[in-house]
């Protein structure tokens, strides 16, 4: 009698280590997904900041560039 209560109490508990690694799984692989989105995001502002920054220096007037679009500047 004693014993079935102990492999009963055994088999519950190995149920629950095998729910709690099973939800440890699960919450391994989220991290994973919110991290490769963080990435992700990371890599789009990254890329948003150096295409303001190129749209910033292509439009200053006097940026070199600008200045190489319009040579008439130095013609007059």
């Amino acid at each position: 009698m004693i014993e079935s209560k102990y492999e009963s109490r055994y088999m519950d508990v190995m149920a629950e280590v095998a729910e709690a690694e099973h939800t440890m799984k699960a919450r391994e692989e989220k991290l994973k997904e919110i991290d490769q989105a963080v990435r992700e995001a990371k890599k789009a502002s990254e890329k948003a900041v150096d295409e303001k920054m190129e749209l910033k220096i292509f439009s200053s007037p006097t940026s070199p560039k600008s200045l190489i679009q319009i040579p008439s500047l130095f013609n007059s």
